[in-house]
């Protein structure tokens, strides 16, 4: 089970807990003379719990087999990753620091020690009325 992400591990727990489901009401219908009752219906172990049991279990087994067609086949370490991303921005022809993208109006606030640092402000929008 080393290889199995911990999606398949779920699931692989609960098509445990429905197969033993499906088993006992197997087991319990194999004991029996006949599944049809006197009105011509199916036995209530064989009406929505076993078809709702039956059902979820085929469902698990798709997600099952989903999940493990969809397996990167690996995932770089994160150092690996940060080299990767660093050679695609030089190709891109960024800049070595972090990219600060201005999106709104700027004005200067007097900072502590009476230095001028530049801060975001948003404008105000006018209401209902047409005041600011």
């Amino acid at each position: 089970m080393q290889n199995l992400s911990a999606g398949q591990v779920l699931i692989l727990d609960r098509i445990r807990e429905k197969i033993i489901v499906v088993m006992q009401i197997g087991k319990f219908v194999d004991g029996l003379r006949g599944i049809i009752t006197k009105d011509g219906g199916i036995i209530p172990a064989l009406g929505k719990n076993y078809m709702s049991f039956s059902e979820g279990l085929r469902r698990d087994l798709q997600a099952f087999y989903e999940m493990a067609d969809r397996r990167p086949s690996k995932v770089p370490d994160l150092a690996s990753y940060l080299k990767q991303k660093a050679e695609e921005k030089k190709r891109a022809g960024g800049g070595n620091g972090p990219e600060r993208v201005q999106d709104g109006p700027r004005t200067e606030i007097p900072g502590p020690e009476g230095k001028d640092e530049p801060v975001d402000v948003e404008e105000e929008q006018p209401g209902e009325d047409g005041e600011a």
